[in-house]
């Protein structure tokens, strides 16, 4: 059954591993940064 906590907490796990600062940090190329730069504004704006 899915709760509303459980989503919370994917959500908030998805958002740390695509958050731009973190794929920085990692040495991601410029592609990989816009990318993920593109994909955390969509799952702020959910």
């Amino acid at each position: 059954m899915i709760t509303a906590a459980s989503v919370k907490k994917v959500y908030r796990k998805a958002t740390l591993c695509i958050h731009p600062d973190k794929v920085q940090q990692k040495g991601a190329n410029l592609q990989q940064k816009y990318i993920a730069e593109k994909v955390f504004n969509l799952l702020k704006e959910a």
